[in-house]
């Protein structure tokens, strides 16, 4: 599970979830209202010792596109979206 944290963490495509969504200082102002279990590959890699069994790993890893796509308007962050496609193919990969 490390590894793949830490693969995904180098990887250009993945800058913007490296790091908890600061929803203050972006102005985010409804960021909380909408997601209520937020998730960023650095909270993910703190709660590795924790999982007991991959599908949670794997499940927590998805929050991170399930969140993404539920706060963002598809048009609006194109690229996003195509990072998020990315880390969800990533995780089949290396996990599946």
């Amino acid at each position: 599970m490390k590894e793949i944290v830490q693969k995904l963490q180098k990887d250009r495509r993945f800058e913007l979830f490296l790091d908890p969504v600061d929803a203050e200082g972006l102005g985010l102002i409804d960021y909380r209202e909408i997601i209520k279990k937020p998730m960023d590959l650095s909270t993910l890699k703190k709660k590795i010792p924790s999982y007991t069994k991959i599908e949670s790993f794997k499940d927590d890893l998805n929050l991170i596109a399930e969140n993404c796509k539920k706060y963002n308007k598809e048009d609006s962050v194109s690229l996003l979206f195509k990072s998020i496609t990315n880390i969800t193919t990533t995780i089949d990969k290396h996990i599946l």
